[in-house]
């Protein structure tokens, strides 16, 4: 359900906007899923406050099933809340790891009888089983349209796909598990706002080793006026996980609907097919008359022409159900087997039927298949088991296949054993290829169906969901047993439960071959119920038996007899209970086995490696990465190497990094190496074979080499000379790129001020090879007319210390300037011609470049040192020079206003350092719309920049500036600003009617256009920390330069500087790094900040690892400060234990934020340790912690997967103690590294991924 998009869509029906396309009003607004039109004898029920929520009891159940026992959980809420809503729900399970499971649902805010705050697609999930859940019923990646679903690749990527509050269809995807989301535009946001991408599903390609694996397939109905796939299914797809989409592609047509397709849903082959199921609708209004069906066996690329798969004239039951007017309909569900058994292949369609054999006289539930891959099909079958026509409903089916046994399962509403105003939750089991099912009560409280207040007629939902793996089965529904609308989920688990670790090839001819399992059951296990079946042979044999023995606990174990022959070992493992239900590993056994091979092993080890390149003394010790793999397995891999031809064999051992890797660091001390030395060196590997064969790189009796060289190569340092200063805007920012192939060693700025005292000041590597800061004398020592002289010093890591300066010679200088800011005006209204465009012709009364005039006349009368230059001529490398940029485009009209991509990308950059921005013009926001991915010129601009989301309509004619916010300071200070402003020109190119970007916070839309579109934009302010007063960019929709009155308009642009000058765009305290070290009894708490605004100081917080949180110490901040800070303090006297300290910042007017925390261990460690990084995936930042028992010389580097040396993060001595040090990738690229801890003789590495 579209229910974000309801609201739009009931202003348009409403009459109170004009349509700009004709047929607009012809559209049947009635298919759409979203503005179902409610039941006339419907009224809405609001909640009721005297109600009391019983909890069910909280105990497991128990049924016998077929050929198993069914454990029943106490059904749960994955994120319970008693102020939201949550509906229309969607489940998936990992397809590699049934802890992980990703859910979504339709959420809003509620107060008890009514919604509130619509936030879209609700997301939750867990990662250990369910033992904890995370989640947001306002979504992370953003508030959207509703119509969830959630989809986990095998890769590990979840992804939820929902509506775009602009019509069209979006997906986010997260590649960590939840902890980071990216979103993209699946289907574009069609131009009119009253059509819509409706009743969309999305799948992935889920068997490992498919050609199409990890693919992520999307579709839905595009009800957009005019289009040729209009009330037709349209199909995109990702390659990507997501990061970009196919153009959509009609899949529908070929079954000549005689109103409208609807209720896509999607599923995957084993094979790389992907199928799609949906309802046709010919006899509208009415109820579902077929089952459309397409299939592509080429990953979506193209498509066999669809096929009605099932008809039956109004079978469906789309409309209201009575007593509960819940609206319903027969939308089918699809899921294909894609095991190994046999039913491999198998597609499975289901869907609530009415009226027509084998469903009664009220809705049923009714499934079918096909095995030939949806070439023909059974008949339909009935699922829900109680007595036909008892007048009892079911409706609102979902269905899955686990992968691991080939067992189907549905789950529906159902009001079977209670009277028809109130339903359960059933689900349906099938252990023989969708011949027969079982039913089973999976809720375990009922419920009174009744729509949801506030939102569109009859609505509790439109869909439930229901996912499987190994045996286990999680249905998602939602119910308002609470008095409120939540998700609530069952689990079901089926047999004994089994786990095994394969046994590995062997050498061991005679055996045996120990067997160990843990088996868990509900129910006892039968007598000799756990056995091992084997047998030897390249074809699968079993030929016997043995039983396994309880040896402790859960664990059982057999011995399988070896025949001291070479052979090949099947086995699976079965366990059945008292009462006969069994399972297998593997599941699907015997068609599924386990299989290892016992032969004497003469292969030797395959060894990977790229050579070491040429070496640096200062870069020294390097690492050598390697990749081994062995059939038996590995008994150890190392290096042996000497320096030049006649040093001594040295070894060094590899560390196993994962399963296939190792990694080691060479021992030799730099100060036996001088440049010209040769290292020689070979890598070997032994296998665990009894004979340890051996595998080498390059060769048994070759050598890799590589040279010590020089570094004779000075850093590269470019820079920007500042231009004369505002003594208002001291200290100014000194921005510098250097680089040099050993890295950076410092970066200094040497000054005089009138040359007098000469001074220094340090800039800090902001990114990649970008070096800031800010000259560090005080304002008070600053006067107007002051003369400053400096230069860039740079000194790189090499041994000589090789330095450069910029200048190269002489100094860069400025002055001190009096100034109310300097402000650089680009304009890019300079030809007539461009005054019309493929829209007709624009204003040509109006002079060229009217607007930038009148920006640089004010200003510069004003006190504001102004710059003027074309779009095309203007330099992107002087920005940070100015206090504000303003581009106009005055009337400008046509695709190329400010027509340069690595222009308008250096603009937003500046913008989003903290530099603000003015945009002006008239035809800019239809330039720059977003309306679908073909009319989405530039989203970074626009996205950054312009803050504006879909245009609406150009204000030609007569239409008036009207402000909706009038007391802003943009309208009052220091002139007043009078209402409804009026434009000489009454073209298409001297205003838009814009829509802002939707839910972003920090967006202000302080003026629109009257009388029409009184709801869009005509000036939209944005600020980054969502302060109203603190704006960095705006965007004026409008040309000013056609402005009725051009005095009122100039003292708009007085008032816009003014303002716009009087805040800051960045961040009141920029927190840069925090990190705790235990010394003694004692921590040490350092942080450092980059910029202070308002800052009164910092509160030390401490916490025992279960506790609350304390006040350790307070230190005073620098209140205002725009260059790097350093602190630290001493928290004494601490009993040994692990403690957590956190930052509370507190502002002058009492305002505070809280930092990250960071723990530490008083108490003097016993062995040195190195811990595993965390996060880990990480982006960009993560923690690695590290102790150390002695006193001593500690370093902790970062390398490459080529062994290069990326960082140094820890190079000091330091007492015994526990430490953990913060480490920023944000300059790194995405990939494997390494981290190396030294101390004494003591060194050790892990690996750690940077996943951007």
């Amino acid at each position: 359900m579209a229910f974000l998009r309801f609201s739009f869509l009931f202003i348009l029906l409403s009459g109170l906007m004009i349509a700009q396309d004709s047929n607009d009003n012809d559209k049947d607004n009635s298919k759409l899923w979203s503005k179902l039109m409610k039941d006339q004898n419907f009224t809405t029920a609001a909640g009721d406050n005297s109600f009391i929520y019983i909890p069910a009891p909280n105990v497991n159940r128990h049924l016998r099933v077929a050929g198993a026992e069914a454990t029943l959980y106490p059904n749960f809420r994955p994120f319970p809340t008693t102020n939201s809503t949550q509906s229309e729900l969607s489940i998936d399970v990992h397809p590699l790891n049934m802890g992980i499971l990703l859910l979504s649902a339709n959420s809003t805010s509620w107060n008890g009888s009514t919604i509130g705050t619509l936030y879209g697609t609700g997301t939750y999930l867990t990662t250990n089983g369910g033992t904890n859940w995370t989640g947001w019923d306002d979504p992370p990646y953003g508030r959207n349209s509703g119509d969830p679903v959630s989809v986990i690749a095998p890769n590990g990527f979840m992804h939820v796909g929902y509506i775009h509050d602009g019509g069209g269809q979006g997906v986010a995807s997260s590649s960590n598990n939840g902890v980071n989301w990216t979103t993209s535009q699946a289907g574009p946001n069609p131009s009119s706002s009253a059509d819509l991408l409706d009743k969309n599903h999305m799948t992935a390609d889920k068997t490992v080793g498919s050609p199409y694996e990890n693919r992520l397939y999307n579709a839905w109905t595009a009800f957009v006026t005019g289009s040729p796939n209009n009330e037709m299914i349209e199909l995109v797809w990702s390659s990507n996980n997501g990061l970009t989409w196919s153009t959509p592609k009609n899949i529908s047509a070929a079954v000549a609907s005689g109103s409208h397709d609807q209720g896509i849903n999607l599923s995957t082959g084993p094979n790389g097919e992907v199928y799609a199921a949906w309802a046709i609708y010919d006899a509208w209004p009415g109820g579902e008359d077929a089952i459309g069906f397409a299939k592509s066996t080429d990953g979506g690329v193209n498509w066999a022409p669809a096929t009605r798969a099932y008809s039956a004239l109004n079978f469906g039951i789309r409309g209201n159900l009575k007593p509960t007017s819940i609206r319903v309909s027969s939308f089918p569900s699809m899921a294909v087997d894609r095991t190994n058994g046999p039913g491999r292949g198998t597609i499975y369609i289901t869907w609530p039927q009415r009226g027509v054999a084998p469903a009664g006289s009220d809705p049923d539930i009714v499934m079918m298949k096909s095995t030939d891959g949806g070439t023909t099909w059974s008949a339909p079958v009935r699922v829900n088991n109680d007595p036909l026509n008892n007048g009892k409903d079911q409706y609102y089916p979902w269905m899955t296949v686990d992968q691991t046994t080939g067992h189907v399962y549905s789950v529906w509403y159902d009001s079977r054993d209670m009277s028809n105003d109130s339903a359960s939750v059933y689900m349906a089991r099938s252990t023989d290829y969708g011949q027969t099912f079982e039913n089973i009560k999976i809720s375990d409280s009922k419920f009174k169906p009744k729509a949801i207040s506030g939102l569109a007629g009859g609505y509790q939902g439109d869909y439930i969901g229901i996912t499987a793996k190994d045996n286990n089965v999680w249905a998602y529904w939602a119910d308002d047993r609470t008095n409120a609308y939540q998700g609530w989920v069952g689990k079901a688990s089926f047999g004994p439960t089994i786990n095994h670790e394969p046994l590995g090839n062997t050498e061991n001819l005679a055996g045996p071959y120990v067997v160990n399992a843990t088996v868990e059951s509900a129910l006892p296990l039968a007598t000799n119920g756990v056995k091992v079946y084997y047998g030897r042979g390249t074809n699968g044999e079993i030929t016997d038996s043995l039983i396994m023995t309880n040896s402790s606990g859960n664990n059982w174990t057999a011995s399988i007899p070896g025949n001291g022959q070479p052979n090949t070992y099947n086995y699976y493992i079965y366990a059945m209970d008292n009462t006969g239900g069994f399972s297998s590993f593997p599941s699907g056994a015997p068609g599924n086995k386990l299989s290892f091979i016992v032969a004497t092993d003469t292969e030797a080890p395959v060894v990977n490696h790229s050579v070491l390149g040429d070496q640096y003394r200062e870069t020294w010790p390097a690492m050598v990465m390697a990749d081994v793999t062995d059939n038996i397995g590995l008994d150890s891999v190392y290096v042996l190497y000497k320096l030049n031809t006649s040093g001594p064999l040295n070894r060094i051992n590899l560390s196993m990094l994962t399963e296939a890797q190792y990694s080691g660091v060479f021992g030799l001390d730099t100060a036996n190496i001088v440049v010209g030395d040769t290292i020689y060196y070979r890598i070997v590997a032994k296998d665990a074979g009894v004979a340890h064969t051996l595998g080498y790189h390059p060769s048994s009796t070759g050598w890799n080499t590589f040279k010590f060289v020089s570094d004779n190569t000075l850093p590269v340092v470019t820079h920007t000379a500042l231009r004369d200063v505002a003594k208002l805007r001291w200290p100014p920012k000194v921005s510098a790129n250097a680089t040099d192939n050993l890295g950076i060693y410092s970066v200094t700025v040497d000054y005089t001020v009138n040359n007098a005292t000469p001074r220094t000041f340090s800039l800090a590597n902001v990114s990649g090879s970008v070096y800031e800061g800010f000259f560090n004398i005080d304002t008070t020592q600053i006067t107007a007319g002051d003369s400053v002289q400096y230069r860039i010093k740079v000194v790189d890591n090499s041994t000589s210390r090789n330095t450069v300066y910029f200048p190269a010679s002489g100094t860069s200088q400025f002055k001190v300037i009096n100034t109310l800011g300097v402000v650089l005006i680009i304009d890019d209204d300079l030809t007539l011609a461009e005054r019309s465009s493929e829209k007709g012709k624009g204003n040509e009364s109006t002079p060229l470049g009217a607007s930038g005039t009148l920006f640089s006349t004010t200003l510069l009368a004003e006190g504001y040192i102004v710059d003027n230059v074309t779009f095309t001529a203007f330099d992107t490398t002087v920005l940070d020079n100015y206090d504000v940029v303003v581009m106009t485009a005055g009337a400008k009209t046509g695709s190329a206003i400010f027509d340069n991509l690595a222009k308008r990308t250096a603009i937003v950059n500046y913008s989003l350092r903290g530099g603000k921005t003015i945009v002006e013009g008239g035809e800019v926001g239809y330039t720059y719309r977003q309306s679908g991915t073909t009319t989405d010129k530039d989203p970074y601009f626009r996205n950054n920049v312009l803050q504006c989301s879909s245009w609406v309509s150009d204000m030609s004619g007569t239409g008036l500036l009207k402000k909706t916010v009038p007391g802003h300071e943009m309208f009052t200070m220091p002139n007043y600003i009078p209402d409804s402003l009026a434009f000489t020109g009454t073209s298409y190119g001297d205003r838009d009617a814009m829509r802002i970007i939707p839910n972003k916070p920090g967006i202000y839309k302080i003026a629109g256009w009257y009388p029409s579109y009184q709801d869009t934009a005509g000036i939209i302010l944005y600020s980054p920390d969502n302060n109203p007063t603190n704006v960095r960019n705006a965007f004026f929709t409008f040309s000013v330069g056609t402005m009725v009155n051009q005095t009122v308009a100039a003292q708009f642009i007085t008032n816009a500087l003014n303002f716009m000058m009087s805040g800051g765009g960045g961040i009141p305290v920029e927190l840069v790094s925090f990190s705790a070290a235990a010394e003694g009894n004692s921590v040490l708490v350092n942080w450092m900040t980059a910029t202070e605004v308002n800052n009164q100081g910092f509160s030390v917080e401490r916490k025992i690892a279960n506790g609350s949180f304390v006040n350790a110490g307070f230190v005073s901040g620098r209140g205002n400060s725009l260059e790097p800070t350093a602190y630290s303090f001493v928290d004494k006297g601490l009993e040994s234990g692990k403690y957590i300290y956190r930052l509370k910042q507190v502002d002058y007017d009492g305002t505070t934020t809280y930092s990250a925390e960071v723990e530490v261990e008083v108490g003097t460690p016993t062995v040195f340790a190195l811990e595993q990084n965390y996060p880990n995936p990480f982006n960009p930042s993560t923690v690695i912690k590290y102790s150390i028992p002695v006193d001593g010389m500690v370093s902790l580097n970062i390398y490459n997967t080529l062994g290069e040396k990326v960082t140094t993060l820890v190079s000091t001595i330091q007492k015994a103690g526990s430490y953990e040090v913060s480490f920023n990738a944000s300059k790194l690229a995405s990939g494997v590294y390494i981290y190396r801890l030294e101390s004494g003789n003591f060194s050790t590495v892990k690996k750690m991924i940077l996943n951007k």
